[in-house]
């Protein structure tokens, strides 16, 4: 079974760069392009999270699940917040840039929580 986890984890940490470079978008297209594909970015990573978060929920004792899950959701709110204010400092809200200045900071968040994730034994 911990072959098995090992496994699954390197599998994931191996596809994790070839899903999340920088350069998967054309930031010279229309702004509907580039917000399109910032989304379409951050849609790789989340579900490269979820797999590592499942993967991790079930592994764990209760104790360690509970507190996961509260950590988890504590992450998800902050995020959001966070992502809404770095991004209403450079674009008003409303405006053609907003979203996907904020699809980026998702995703960067995102990928630094995998890395969090990971460390979790």
């Amino acid at each position: 079974m911990k072959y098995t986890k090992f496994i699954l984890l390197l599998a994931l940490l191996v596809y994790i760069p070839n899903t999340t470079k920088a350069d998967d978008c054309n930031y010279d297209g229309t702004q509907l392009e580039m917000t399109s594909c910032a989304a379409e970015n951050h849609d790789k990573v989340d579900k490269i999270l979820n797999k590592i978060y499942q993967e991790k929920m079930r592994s764990l004792s209760k104790s360690k699940h509970d507190a996961l899950r509260k950590q988890q959701r504590k992450w998800l709110k902050q995020t959001k917040y966070d992502c809404e204010a770095e991004t209403d400092e450079i674009y008003s809200r409303g405006g053609s840039g907003w979203p996907m200045k904020y699809w980026m900071c998702i995703t960067e968040s995102t990928k630094k929580r995998i890395d969090e994730l990971n460390e979790i034994k």
